[in-house]
């Protein structure tokens, strides 16, 4: 794990994506969005449990896109 990650980045984007699994009508961005909180919680965990393995597991196929686009 790099030094000085934080689990408060992903538990953010745990809660954002929660928030939008509760609020959509559309029921695939409901469950895609309950998918990513989970997944975004789970390397949260990682974190704050010192599992570098876990870690590097869950997020080994995450993509950063720009921002703005």
């Amino acid at each position: 794990m790099r030094a000085g990650t934080s689990s408060h980045f992903y538990r953010q984007w745990s809660s954002r994506a929660a928030e939008v699994a509760l609020t959509s009508r559309d029921r695939r961005i409901q469950l895609r969005c309950a998918h990513s909180a989970n997944i975004w919680a789970l390397i949260a965990d990682a974190i704050e449990g010192g599992d570098e393995r876990g870690f590097r597991r869950l997020t080994q196929n995450l993509i950063c896109l720009p921002q703005g686009r």
